[in-house]
């Protein structure tokens, strides 16, 4: 059940007239509920495996609360830890190692893979119920008071199958109390989703058909279409999961909950180090706090500092996908980053005016802009031809295609910009009434004009594969 499309709007509309409907004690109930018949319409089996990830974690919070001995906590511990990377790596990685392997070993083809269908959702909800049982052995948070709460801190559908990937201390505290949503949530709420929607349907999903001609074709085009398929898909990719994110937490304060910020303009940083600081911040604060750190981060020698980065940015490259274009995906920003810790250990570029910020803006921009390149490609070998026929111009330019970037850009521009400066990704409030309420009527205009002419091909965001 995709958030763009008729079914989920009449789902939604009964769940919250359900939720509105009843005391406090009885709306978990109708969330739990509503989040398992949610995530149900993908395949009723998955189900069984967020039951069992809830249960074993629910099971396994309480007992390391309750231990005191440290080696039983620590067993406990690891049976999250073999169950939630065992259910994850099972369903998404066994293919991926077993055709790794067999390549590595000269055979063409192996009888050992299985036709596995990939759970939507896994990666965001195993690294959710992970999370939890961490944070209690570090005494970082309590346990769940009961298992509807932590059932519905695992399965909250709004923000299920793309995250943001939520903290228990953050999370399970808001779930609990289940209030009615308050005036300033109501208001914040519309407006994340109108623009989420914008985001997604009238801009995501409208690019979309362009990209992927690009990218399929790509052998036969000549470098300017290459590089604005890319440019196009760093914009598609951006404001289809930042558009998912911002309708999580539109529905999420609906129902009176607030979700994390997930996106922060990260096309406005100047460096690998504030990038992902504003780029899928759930994950990347996730891999700093449960990778990075645990490995020893940055405090052992420089050298191994670099490392630790690198193996993160690794595992992260992993996590998005069981393939060698996102693991190299990761190892670029890996190799970023590490270049980032270089140039501020040597002190380079510091001495340069903050009045070339925007030139650093550009400059990283078009750096993060070819990391799209194996995110988006098929396979390593695609990946180097695409960015090969890049770097050697071939062709002319299309007049056409650089009016038709400049006005995509403009879109981003005139998002991101406003709320980059202001410092609030909901600036829309201190504009004048009657200019928001043109931009917003007009937005409304198109998420509506989209959603009919493309309603029997509603596109799903791009991050549910994962």
């Amino acid at each position: 059940m995709l958030f763009n499309t008729p079914v989920f709007f009449l789902f939604f509309l009964i769940v919250i007239c359900l939720f509105y409907s009843f005391k406090t004690e009885y709306r978990k109930y109708i969330l739990l509920v509503s989040s398992y018949l949610f995530y149900s319409f993908w395949d009723f089996r998955f189900l069984i495996l967020i039951l069992i990830s809830t249960q074993v974690d629910y099971f396994v919070g309480f007992k390391i609360y309750k231990s005191k001995n440290k080696r039983i906590k620590k067993v406990y511990l690891i049976t999250s830890i073999i169950t939630n990377i065992g259910i994850l790596g099972f369903f998404k990685y066994y293919n991926f190692f077993i055709d790794s392997f067999s390549i590595l070993l000269g055979y063409s083809s192996t009888p050992y893979t299985l036709n596995i269908i990939l759970p939507v959702g896994i990666s965001f909800y195993t690294f959710q119920t992970l999370s939890y049982t961490i944070d209690i052995y570090q005494n970082k948070c309590n346990p769940a008071k009961s298992w509807v709460d932590f059932s519905n801190f695992v399965a909250f559908f709004p923000q299920l199958v793309a995250g943001p990937i939520e903290r228990a201390k953050y999370l399970l505290p808001q779930i609990e109390k289940c209030e009615k949503a308050t005036r300033n949530q109501i208001f914040s709420a519309f407006y994340l989703l109108f623009l989420g929607y914008v985001k997604k349907v009238l801009i995501s999903d409208n690019i979309a058909p362009t990209i992927d001609i690009y990218f399929e074709n790509f052998i036969e085009l000549s470098s300017i279409y290459l590089l604005s398929g890319l440019m196009l898909f760093s914009i598609q990719i951006y404001f289809d999961f930042s558009g998912y994110s911002d309708i999580a937490r539109g529905l999420a304060k609906l129902m009176g909950i607030d979700l994390m910020i997930n996106f922060k303009q990260p096309y406005f940083s100047s460096s690998p180090s504030e990038f992902w600081k504003k780029w899928h911040i759930s994950l990347s604060t996730w891999l700093r706090d449960y990778v990075y750190i645990p490995i020893g981060g940055n405090r052992r020698s420089f050298i191994r500092t670099l490392y630790n980065l690198m193996i993160t940015m690794l595992l992260g490259g992993l996590w998005h996908g069981a393939s060698w274009n996102f693991i190299l995906w990761g190892g670029i920003h890996g190799f970023y980053l590490i270049l980032d810790k270089i140039f501020i250990q040597m002190k380079i570029f510091q001495s340069i005016s903050s009045k070339f910020k925007i030139t650093k803006i550009i400059i990283f921009y078009f750096l993060i802009l070819f990391t799209w390149i194996p995110f988006r490609t098929t396979d390593i070998a695609s990946s180097i031809l695409f960015f090969e026929k890049i770097i050697f111009w071939t062709g002319g330019i299309d007049i056409g295609e650089l009016l038709f970037l400049f006005f995509i850009y403009s879109l981003l521009f005139s998002i991101d910009y406003p709320a980059f400066k202001l410092n609030d990704d909901l600036f829309i409030r201190k504009f004048p009434n009657w200019f928001s309420g043109v931009i917003i009527s007009l937005g409304i205009f198109g998420v509506i004009f989209s959603m009919v002419t493309q309603s029997s091909s509603a596109r799903p965001f791009i991050y549910f594969q994962f």
